[in-house]
Formats: structure tokens, C-alpha cells, sequence
């Protein structure tokens, strides 16, 4: 398409008005991502102790990450099987503390690291 040289210098002016107003950024405020989780009576992982917030190793763990990921958590108490049934329909987004199993890895995600590792042994007749 050939333009008429005069109109040139105002369609640029127009162009190069468009492209930098597509580039000024506006602050906005960016809304704090909910997390709700469930959190069920597993001391010394997480407890909730009458109407204070959840403690244990794993919500203190989630209040770290949340503050550095910007993440807003909204706890759920509930017990284990109310907790499953929650998770099972939406109700939460995660449930912690969770171990894996064959059939649970099949129905959710897991993280792929392991924050806590839970082990023991139980020795038959052991009188220690």
C-alpha cells in the first residue's frame, strides 16, 4: 500500500503512540492466591489446640513457603476420613500431612520431594 508522504510522519506518530501506550505498565494489584487446607490431629506434624491456628512442623513449614510464594492459606480442620472426603470433592486444594500409597498417588498429586520422613521399627520382645 503506497501512502502519500505527508501522511506518512502521522501514521508513524499514531503507530509509535499505540506501541508505547501497549507498552506502559499500570501497577495493579495482583490477588493473593487461596490455599485452603485440610489439617487433621497428627502431633507432632499438625495440631490444632481449641480455637488457636493449626501448629506443627507442617504448617510451620506452609506459613514459610506461603509468605515467600505469596500464598494466602485458609486452614480446614477436619478429622482424617472428613478431610478425605473434602479433598475427594474440591472442597480443599491440598491435605498435609499425607503419605503415599499406590492408591492415593493414583486419585491426587504428590510433591516430589519428601519434607518429612516418617520411619520406625518395631522390634518383637524388645525390652529396651
Amino acid at each position: 500500500m503506497n501512502l502519500p508522504n505527508r501522511l506518512f510522519p502521522s501514521s508513524f506518530l499514531i503507530r509509535l503512540v499505540l506501541m508505547m501506550s501497549l507498552c506502559i505498565s499500570f501497577p495493579v494489584a495482583a490477588a493473593q492466591e487461596t490455599i485452603r487446607l485440610g489439617i487433621y490431629h497428627n502431633p507432632p506434624l499438625s495440631f490444632v489446640e481449641g480455637n488457636r491456628e493449626p501448629s506443627g512442623f507442617v504448617p510451620d513449614l506452609l506459613k514459610y513457603i506461603s509468605d515467600q510464594e505469596d500464598w494466602r492459606i485458609e486452614y480446614v480442620t477436619c478429622d482424617w476420613d472428613e478431610c478425605n472426603s473434602l479433598l475427594s470433592f474440591g472442597e480443599i486444594h491440598m491435605l498435609s500431612p499425607v503419605s503415599v500409597s499406590e492408591g492415593r498417588a493414583r486419585r491426587y498429586d504428590f510433591n516430589r520431594e519428601s519434607f518429612f520422613v516418617n520411619w520406625g521399627a518395631d522390634r518383637d520382645g524388645w525390652k529396651g
